[in-house]
């Protein structure tokens, strides 16, 4: 009678190992470092657009679009998050880094004037704008619900956050650095107050910018581009909006 309790009890541990590995461990470690490291190796054989690195001697020409390889790795892996957890801050957070995605590939494509490239970015807060009208978020800061000024606050946020880090780009590992360096105090932070949606961004995203920052750093051997650095700013406003930091 007691060996079948305990094999039962086996099964039971071995099923709820496996379930955590299947729900945690893979999406937040395994599958942002795996499409990270895999979109990265393509882009770097197979991209056409290229730009001079005028801090090497000679200025080759260095692939960019890397910042697809942060979009492969980012998104993804929060999408199958949601779809486990239902917790539409990490779609809203895959959704807004897709739409700040799109606007900067093209802007690498057809390099948008700067008063465009806002103006669209700011279409890319709606993910977010949408979480306390369907009742996902809550607008209280510190005791205080900021009612209606959580809106001007997100659009400014994600928009000012984006371009900023967009306008950082010069050196070779610069931004993907400064945003490895923020997100890891993102991540202290939410683990201090116990915040395990943010907790889990910040970690996917931590692992997809290390992995990324391995071809990035100097010498580089490839860019993000446009359509990485937005993201990299979009992802930091996210992270910050929904943790209340």
């Amino acid at each position: 009678m007691i060996c079948p309790q305990i094999i039962s009890v086996g099964s039971v541990g071995r099923a709820l190992n496996t379930s955590i590995i299947l729900q945690t461990i893979i999406p937040l470690l395994i599958l942002p470092a795996l499409l990270t490291h895999q979109t990265t190796k393509l882009l770097m054989t197979h991209t056409k657009l290229v730009a001079r690195d005028l801090h090497k001697p000679g200025q080759p020409r260095i692939p960019t679009l890397g910042g697809l390889a942060i979009l492969a790795g980012i998104p993804p892996p929060l999408t199958l998050v949601y779809l486990t957890t239902r917790q539409a801050e990490y779609l809203a957070t895959a959704a807004t880094l897709a739409a700040v995605a799109t606007i900067g590939f093209l802007d690498d494509l057809y390099q948008f004037k700067q008063t465009k490239k806002v103006a669209l970015t700011t279409l890319a807060s709606t993910p977010l704008l949408l979480l306390p009208l369907l009742g996902r978020l809550e607008t209280t800061i510190l005791g205080y619900n900021i009612g209606l000024l959580y809106y001007p606050i997100v659009i400014l946020g994600i928009t000012g956050a984006a371009n900023a880090t967009n306008m950082l780009a010069g050196f070779n590992g610069l931004e993907t650095g400064i945003t490895t360096i923020a997100t890891i105090g993102i991540l202290i932070s939410a683990l201090i107050t116990n915040n395990t949606n943010v907790a889990t961004i910040a970690t996917i995203t931590l692992v997809a910018l290390l992995t990324f920052l391995h071809h990035n750093h100097y010498p580089a051997k490839i860019f993000p581009g446009n359509v990485g650095t937005l993201q990299m700013g979009a992802i930091m406003a996210c992270m910050v909006i929904l943790g209340k930091i």
